[in-house]
C-alpha cells in the first residue's frame, strides 16, 4: 500500500492498482493496543498502552529511536503517520481493493475502517475506486470463508480488466 500511495505516479513500471490483504493501514500505537490484537503480539511489541510501548512500537516499524516524551509531547504522531499508508492517500491515489479477515488477530481489524475513511474523506467512491472484502469467519490469513475468498478473486479479475484493458 506505502508504495502505491506515495510512488505510483513516479514509477517505472506502471502502477495501476493495489491488492492488499490484511495489510496495516496505520501503525497509531494506541489502535494496536486494543483487545482486537491478540496478546502475544501485544506482549511482543510491547504495547501495553503506556507512552514507553507507544515508543518501542513506533521505533519498530519507522527505524527511528522514538522515546517516551516524543510519545507525550505529540511528536511521535508524525512518525508514525508518515509510515502508515492511511496517511498518503490523496484525491489522486490509485485503485484499492482489499480483504480482511473479522477475526484477525494480528493486523486490527478497524485498519480496515481506518483505509476506508481515509479513501472516502479523500473522495473515492466504493464500488468504483475502492472495494473491501470482509471474510467473517477468517484471521490474518484469509483462510475460512470459501465463498467470500471466491468474491474476492471475482474482484482481482474485475480490477485486472479494468486496470490492464
Amino acid at each position: 500500500m506505502m508504495y502505491g500511495f506515495t510512488g505510483a505516479t513516479t514509477s517505472a513500471l506502471p502502477v495501476k492498482f493495489i491488492i492488499q490483504m490484511s495489510g496495516p493501514t496505520t501503525f497509531d500505537p494506541y489502535l494496536w493496543s486494543t483487545d482486537e490484537v491478540h496478546w502475544l503480539v501485544r506482549k511482543e511489541a510491547g504495547l501495553d498502552g503506556t507512552p514507553e510501548g507507544a515508543a518501542k512500537w513506533i521505533s519498530l516499524f519507522s527505524g527511528e529511536n522514538v522515546t517516551a516524551e516524543m510519545v507525550k509531547s505529540g511528536e511521535a504522531e508524525s512518525i508514525w503517520k508518515n509510515i502508515s499508508p492511511f496517511y498518503h492517500i490523496t484525491a489522486q491515489s490509485i485503485p484499492v481493493l482489499s480483504a480482511y479477515g473479522s477475526l484477525d488477530g494480528v493486523v486490527p481489524p478497524t485498519s480496515r475502517i481506518v483505509l476506508e475513511n481515509a479513501l472516502e474523506a479523500s473522495g473515492k467512491v466504493r464500488g468504483q475506486d475502492f472495494d473491501t472484502v470482509i471474510l467473517k469467519h477468517s484471521g490474518h490469513a484469509l483462510a475460512c470463508d470459501v465463498d467470500e475468498l471466491r468474491i474476492l478473486l471475482a474482484k482481482i479479475y474485475d480490477y485486472c480488466d479494468r486496470y490492464f484493458n
